[in-house]
């Protein structure tokens, strides 16, 4: 039989093991709670690569690139900005978030290769070409952030657009259309005070003319009655006539 003090001792000991035990366990990492490990980042890392060296990235970001080379509407630097955009927004992109921008890119290269959007592009750019700097520079700043717009936001873009332009051209129209009736009625001016002018000179030809006739008839009458007088009257001089040869045949007779 085990004396108290003896069991009091064994009591002690148990406890002091009991409590190293617990320290031990304490001490002891634990995975459950630590940061994913190299092998999941590797993981990620690879799925990263794979979207990046897909064809199909690479087609996009291709005829992205080809797309900023043939436009004309935004400017070198704003062309540069873009280019850094898609550098620095993909860089920090996972796997899955890199595959939902490619899905969104190929949407917005479809809506930007489209015809209709080319045509637009050309018209625009032969616009700008004729402005001054500082318009131009205002339009640039109104163009689209084709990087991080969403393709419905891109598509929403365009369709305002092409109502402000449609809009443009019906008052150019009509512009156009107003500036052709002025024209049209200034034509009409011009000829109908070119007909008056060419009628006072006829009137004043026919006016001269009738004048230098009534001249040329007026001289013939008065050549003609300068002839009658000047022609020979025995009647005219007969009393000059008659006396000196009473005057030469004797004389006077009473």
């Amino acid at each position: 039989m085990i004396s108290p003090p003896r069991r009091l001792m064994i009591t002690c000991f148990c406890l002091l093991l009991s409590m190293a035990s617990v320290n031990r366990a304490d001490e002891t990492p634990s995975t459950s709670n630590t940061s994913p490990n190299t092998a999941d980042l590797n993981t990620q890392s690879q799925a990263r690569e794979a979207v990046l060296n897909s064809a199909a990235w690479k087609k996009a970001e291709q005829a992205f690139n080809d797309w900023l080379s043939v436009q004309t509407i935004y400017s070198k630097p704003q062309v540069e900005y873009l280019k850094f955009q898609l550098r620095d927004n993909t860089s920090k992109m996972s796997a899955s978030e890199l595959k939902a921008f490619l899905d969104q890119m190929q949407l917005k290269l479809n809506i930007l290769l489209s015809s209709d959007v080319t045509e637009a592009r050309s018209w625009v750019g032969s616009r700008m070409s004729v402005l001054a700097s500082h318009k131009r520079e205002e339009i640039q700043k109104q163009l689209p952030d084709v990087v991080n717009m969403t393709a419905a936001q891109l598509e929403q873009y365009l369709y305002d657009f092409q109502q402000k332009r449609q809009t443009s051209q019906q008052a150019e129209q009509a512009a156009s259309q107003f500036r052709q009736q002025q024209n049209q009625q200034i034509q009409q001016s011009v000829q109908m005070q070119q007909a008056s002018i060419q009628q006072a000179r006829e009137r004043g030809q026919k006016a001269v003319s009738s004048q230098a006739t009534r001249q040329v008839q007026q001289g013939y009458k008065d050549s003609m009655e300068n002839a009658r007088f000047n022609s020979w009257n025995p009647n005219r001089y007969r009393e000059w006539v008659v006396p000196a040869a009473a005057y030469f045949d004797g004389g006077y007779r009473w």
